[in-house]
């Protein structure tokens, strides 16, 4: 919910992301403020809950959503589209946190990312 309004920013830009908890914080502001009041306060708490990874079930949540675009981008990318140039193992240190959390899933982020090699969506050097 945080990337409503303040738009998602590409995992790779570091120097966009150096300032994206405070604009998705605002982002969510917004959006709750749409809630009824009783609501607003959980709401925040969850995403600060899932934005810190504290609860196992943050971390979870955060691998959930680290899995999401590697699976999606292997499935819709066009082979050798790899505009930006990734290397494999750039993927695997901003997705490497998943292995703290659970190594079936870890498992299954290196092949998705070994397939999307193969595909031509990352190089490997």
């Amino acid at each position: 919910m945080g990337e409503i309004y303040a738009g998602d920013i590409f995992i790779f830009d570091d120097l966009g992301k150096s300032d994206s908890y405070d604009r998705e914080l605002e982002s969510l502001k917004i959006s709750v403020d749409k809630l009824p009041s009783d609501w607003q306060d959980s709401f925040l708490e969850l995403w600060q809950e899932f934005e810190t990874g504290i609860s196992i079930e943050a971390k979870y949540a955060r691998v959930l959503d680290a899995l999401v675009p590697l699976l999606n981008h292997l499935e819709v990318a066009q082979p050798h589209d790899n505009p930006h140039g990734l290397t494999k193992s750039q993927v695997i240190a901003k997705k490497s946190f998943i292995q703290e959390t659970s190594t079936a899933l870890w498992e299954l982020a290196q092949e998705v990312i070994d397939q999307s090699v193969v595909k031509g969506l990352y190089l490997d050097e």
